[in-house]
């Protein structure tokens, strides 16, 4: 009986080897195939040829698998479609992944043309993905992929413009296991395992950044480094220090998995029992020997920076230079802007290390952002439950743009307003606490408070209180997006009608929407329209709307 005959992608790393190991036990009958994208001669810095060593990797993996093995050449291929691409997009002021590009248009199109050229059944690759097979009848197939088991490593993102007829061909051998595993595997079967920061080779090769920086002809004051394991901090200090005494190196964790900062304040190398993942990155629960051994010598000093400061760095990535960071990315970025506070007037860079963003991520991005950029702030409001006190709390901020108003009434004497509020600085914050505090508003703030700003803000609300009864009208419009709005239609609507509810949030584009809600005690129901329609504001009413009823009634 014929084998099914695979052509396996190496790349010569721990994944597309196991991979390939994986399916020769299975007995598959394999090629080794590795793809030599593109490699630009005319802008490299030095005589190196990175890819060639890959690939000696690569060869070395299938001699020891004893499988045939070839060299492919889509380096034209990689040009035209992803790098002219890329810069065609670029200048119009758009960033499309390449990763996404490169597993649609080369990986599962050029090569997979090329392995099926060959007689192969199926391509694989070590991507950390699962494809599931639905008969749905009629023999009709249907494909469907899924995130890969480890979902720290999961890469069906990058995946995510696959075909049917690509994924009827393609074959995940490790998407089912862990990257501990997949490391255990290659460990049994004596594979070289190279750490990836831990390693006197690894370290010296992000050494050569350190280098690079130092070429560039520009007298630097500080260098400000991401931090996981610590091995592109060890290896840019080491080269730096070697050769400049003067430039200040800091490296710079994240507060959630500061394993290095726990290591220096210990003088040992303790395992963190718990890492945050949103910097995924630079998630690492232990920071290497060797990398510890030369911070210690050669950085001078460690920052930690939160999720909202990171935030706020990726969006300055963005807005600088329209290309999206992953958050490992912006790490840096982030201890530069908190650190050049107190380095006025100083040269200071940021090394950038990761640009994979996840999609699901960008809405928590934006919304964070503003709080680490400092540029929005949340209160807590307490107002008498009488009419007009919301139109004379909004007069507060009529030299600001509200983000947000979250209110329900709950009981017929006070009632808690959260609101959030764009400020220029820190002193005009200051100044707006004042001048609620003088007209007798009693507030807390919660900028910082992370119950608030993880949960609240999306909570707040309730339900229709027996007070109301039937008597409440809701009702959904829209906004102009500019400073004034909501007092503009407060003034309108005026103080002879109680608001019991009210949803306000700015969310960048050209109109924000909300949702009202007003007591409404009169027989003739068409008055409330006709009073709503001189507010200047369009408005649907939405009080039979199930949702309201469910949640909110």
């Amino acid at each position: 009986m014929k084998k099914t005959k695979v052509v396996v992608a190496l790349s010569g790393g721990v994944d597309s080897s196991v991979a390939a190991f994986l399916l020769k036990e299975q007995g598959y009958d394999l090629i080794g195939l590795f793809m030599k994208n593109w490699h630009d001669e005319s802008v490299t810095i030095s005589d190196e040829c990175p890819w060639l060593e890959d690939s000696n990797d690569a060869m070395l993996v299938a001699e020891k698998l004893n499988i045939p093995f070839q060299v492919v050449d889509l380096s034209k291929d990689y040009k035209e479609k992803i790098i002219d691409y890329m810069f065609e997009e670029y200048s119009k002021g758009n960033t499309p992944n390449p990763d996404i590009l490169c597993n649609r248009e080369i990986k599962f199109d050029v090569f997979m043309d090329i392995a099926l050229s060959l007689g192969a059944d199926y391509v694989a690759t070590g991507h950390y993905s699962r494809i599931k097979i639905n008969n749905i009848g009629g023999n009709k197939t249907i494909y469907e992929l899924h995130s890969g088991r480890d979902q720290t490593k999961d890469q069906s993102y990058f995946l995510c413009q696959l075909n049917q007829q690509q994924l009827n061909k393609i074959l995940f051998p490790i998407g089912g296991l862990m990257k501990t595993e997949v490391r255990e595997i290659a460990k049994k079967n004596k594979y070289t395992f190279v750490h990836p920061f831990d390693d006197k080779y690894t370290i010296a090769g992000q050494g050569t950044i350190g280098k690079e920086i130092l070429e560039d002809g520009i007298d630097y004051d500080a260098i400000f480094i991401p931090v996981g394991g610590g091995g592109i901090l060890a290896g840019i200090s080491a080269w730096v220090r070697q050769h400049n005494k003067k430039i200040r190196i800091i490296g710079v964790e994240v507060n959630d998995s500061a394993c290095l900062t726990e290591a220096i304040k210990t003088n040992k190398r303790p395992i963190l029992k718990k890492v945050g993942l949103f910097a995924d990155g630079v998630a690492v629960s232990q920071v290497g020997k060797n990398n510890l051994d030369v911070i210690k010598e050669c950085v001078d000093e460690v920052i930690t920076v939160n999720i909202d400061e990171l935030c706020a760095a990726v969006r300055a990535i963005f807005e600088d230079t329209r290309v999206l960071s992953e958050p490992s990315g912006a790490v840096a970025l982030a201890g530069l802007k908190k650190y050049s506070k107190k380095m006025k007037k100083k040269n200071l860079l940021a090394i950038s290390s990761g640009a994979n963003i996840n999609f699901q991520k960008l809405g928590f991005i934006v919304e964070r952002s503003e709080i680490g950029e400092n540029r929005e702030k949340i209160l807590s409001i307490k107002i008498p439950e009488i009419a007009g006190s919301f139109l004379k709390l909004a007069k507060m901020f009529a030299n600001n743009q509200i983000t947000e108003f979250n209110y329900r009434k709950s009981n017929s004497k006070d009632a808690f307003v959260l609101v959030g509020v764009r400020t220029k600085n820190e002193k005009s914050f200051i100044a707006l606490k004042q001048k609620l505090k003088k007209s007798g508003f009693s507030f807390t703030d919660f900028t910082k408070n992370e119950i608030s700003n993880d949960h609240l803000r999306h909570m707040v609300g309730g339900r229709n209180n027996e007070q109301l009864g039937s008597n409440e009208r809701i009702f959904r419009g829209e906004f102009p997006e500019k400073p004034g709005a909501l007092l503009s239609f407060l003034e309108n609507f005026g103080s002879k009608r109680n608001i019991s509810l009210f949803h306000y949030r700015n969310l960048g584009s050209a109109f924000a929407k909300i949702l009202i809600g007003i007591e409404d005690k009169g027989k003739d129901k068409s008055l409330l329209i006709k009073h709503l329609d001189k507010s200047g504001t369009s408005f649907i009413e939405e009080t039979s709307n199930k949702a309201y009823k469910d949640f909110l009634k």
